[in-house]
């Protein structure tokens, strides 16, 4: 718990507040995702603990998901500027999201953060 909390997350910069999965070496992974992230995985810690480190996580993750605006998190899919569909969202209001790695995980922190300010 620890150990994804401090090292598998991004705490600054452009990916702050996504994780991302092992391979051979740490950050080996193109994707950049919410779901190794999330406040799920360690919510039942802080509430038994009231470890103020794992507070300050769940904190900086809350509002994670408004990154995905500005980042396409998937692996290993390059952006194609002639493609009709990178066009189109690059142009409106939209982001990509999957529901189980992304969406799931974002509900989660939503959630937690509301359990631990009661702030909607």
């Amino acid at each position: 718990n620890r150990h994804n909390r401090d090292v598998d997350i991004y705490h600054l910069g452009r990916f702050a507040g996504f994780g991302t999965r092992h391979n051979i070496q740490h950050w080996g992974c193109s994707a950049k995702q919410l779901r190794i992230s999330t406040c799920m995985n360690r919510r039942f810690h802080y509430y038994l603990t009231t470890d103020e480190r794992t507070g300050d996580v769940l904190q900086e993750v809350v509002e994670a998901d408004r990154r995905l605006d500005n980042l396409d998190a998937h692996r290993k899919i390059p952006y194609n500027p002639k493609h009709a569909d990178s066009k189109k969202l690059l142009e409106q209001d939209h982001c990509r999201i999957s529901v189980g790695t992304d969406y799931g995980a974002a509900v989660a922190n939503w959630l937690t953060a509301w359990e631990r300010t009661g702030d909607p």
